[in-house]
């Protein structure tokens, strides 16, 4: 089902200009809720960087927040529009929003595989040391930034894999 929603967002991206990410999210919505019959749903965050005016616009289908790496390190959560899953409700409105990011900024987005890792003892990763190790590793390069939490993550749940580990790093230089 992830598939056939990625595919819709990037041959639609390539034939039709939109004006920001929740119209494009209402438009394969609608597409995919015709054949939905199973009512599989996805939760998404869709955006669209303009290098030339630092503008972050995004919207949200249910997923969680993403993080703001500020220069000096802080970190914010942000993108969270109460916006409903994709693949359910055909005629939903998606809000929009959109940030100005700074120079030497960064945006962190991540799937749940992160947040939710497991510890044995059920003790879960959270979005608190994501940011703490998002602080510790800011001055990195986006690989190295990668590697450092995604170790961290695999040595919290001892080695084990309970689910996907996804994360998109988008730093601007300065």
């Amino acid at each position: 089902f992830m598939g056939i929603i990625r595919t819709l967002l990037k041959n639609k991206c390539l034939i039709q200009q939109f004006d920001n990410p929740a119209e494009l999210l209402e438009e394969v919505n609608q597409i995919v809720c015709i054949d939905n019959t199973e009512c599989m749903f996805v939760t998404l965050f869709v955006a669209f960087y303009d290098i030339k005016s630092s503008n972050f616009s995004f919207a949200n289908a249910g997923h969680h927040p993403a993080i703001k790496i500020k220069k000096d390190s802080t970190t914010e959560e942000f993108g969270s529009l109460s916006n409903t899953l994709l693949g359910i409700y055909p005629s939903v409105k998606y809000k929009n929003d959109s940030i100005t990011l700074k120079s030497g900024e960064s945006i962190f987005l991540y799937t749940d595989g992160i947040s939710k890792a497991t510890y044995p003892k059920k003790e879960l990763y959270e979005v608190k040391r994501i940011k703490n190790k998002l602080q510790e590793t800011n001055r990195l390069c986006c690989k190295n930034i990668c590697k450092k939490l995604f170790n961290d993550v695999i040595e919290f749940q001892h080695n084990t894999l309970f689910d996907d580990m996804t994360v998109l790093i988008l730093k601007i230089k300065g």
